[in-house]
């Protein structure tokens, strides 16, 4: 009996022991609850600082001196104002630091036609402007002065006081020749003069007689023909392509006080036109007269055919009579 008592209670206080290791293991975990709780929860004294009574607290003394002078504050942080902006006006736009120097500009051209070393020299005027106020349209300006052939001048920064300019030419139209001037050039779509570096590369020839030019020593960069004009020579060379393709072109003068161009055909025989507004019919006329003479300009005959005079067409054959003509209008011995 008594085995049996002792055995219950040891039963029971082995049930006890569980009873009591669940309930502590519960006890702990709401305690960790609790404590991760309050550590989430907490308010640290830094924070509190943010509190609004805090911070009204903190910001008192200063809003009071504030507003028991704010003329004297406006004043004093109007002027620092004016100090910083007056101070950033003056390294902006007065400061040497800012200043274009000729020492880190870069110049390149996108061909092999412009001169670097001229807009080098073009844009000497510049330097010392300030790199924010400089006129973009006076670097065209000068440039192009000089170099008249340029058409694109591209201009960008280059901090804190330099430029990147890139220029570009007109393209070369035309191989130019000047009687009792040695030296090679090219003629641009815009009627320039340039140096022709490159001998290499073929043009169509055209001859110039000027007598401002043929008495200038220097060429380089000089307006051979006006831009109207060498439309009009644009013009002719297209039409002659077009409504002439049988009459090749071999070389073409260009005589600028008459404002006349005279086409040279393989075949010899040279085609007169006087570059005005009249052009378009002076070609009517000579297409239409081409029409009705198939053999106008193939003829070995024919020495010139003048379309200068809108409507007619004036045919010269006897070749020796047809040069004294040509001599005694233009004053050059012809071609």
């Amino acid at each position: 009996m008594t085995s049996r008592s002792s055995l219950l209670q040891t039963i029971k206080r082995l049930i006890g022991y569980f009873q009591n290791r669940s309930f502590s293991n519960e006890l702990k975990r709401e305690r960790t609850k609790k404590y991760l709780y309050q550590n989430e929860t907490k308010h640290h004294g830094w924070i509190h600082f943010y509190n609004k009574a805090r911070r009204w607290a903190y910001y008192r003394p200063l809003y009071s001196t504030y507003a028991n002078n704010k003329l004297g504050f406006r004043i004093s942080f109007g002027l620092i104002g004016l100090t910083l902006i007056g101070s950033s006006f003056y390294i902006l736009i007065a400061s040497p630091y800012f200043q274009i120097s000729p020492n880190r500009m870069i110049i390149e051209r996108d061909d092999t036609y412009s001169d670097v070393n001229i807009a080098y020299k073009a844009i000497e005027p510049i330097y010392g402007e300030s790199l924010w106020t400089f006129d973009k349209d006076r670097v065209r300006e000068l440039i192009q002065g000089l170099e008249k052939n340029i058409v694109s001048v591209d201009v960008s920064h280059l901090l804190p006081n330099s430029l990147k300019i890139i220029i570009r030419s007109s393209p070369p139209r035309y191989s130019v020749e000047f009687p009792g001037v040695g030296r090679s050039y090219l003629l641009s779509e815009n009627g320039i003069l340039i140096p022709n570096r490159n001998k290499e590369v073929q043009f169509p020839r055209l001859q110039i007689y000027s007598s401002e030019l043929n008495e200038s020593s220097f060429l380089d960069y000089k307006e051979a023909v006006q831009s109207a004009a060498m439309k009009k020579i644009h013009e002719i060379s297209r039409v002659f392509s077009v409504d002439f393709a049988n009459s090749v072109i071999t070389s073409e003068i260009y005589y600028a006080t008459e404002n006349e161009l005279h086409v040279l055909l393989e075949n010899g025989i040279r085609i007169m036109f006087v570059l005005d507004n009249s052009l378009e019919k002076q070609l009517l006329s000579l297409k239409l007269a081409l029409d009705q003479t198939p053999g106008l300009l193939t003829s070995p005959e024919n020495t010139y055919v003048d379309s200068r005079i809108v409507g007619k067409i004036f045919v010269c054959a006897p070749a020796e009579e047809c040069k004294k003509n040509l001599l005694k209008i233009y004053g050059v011995p012809p071609y």
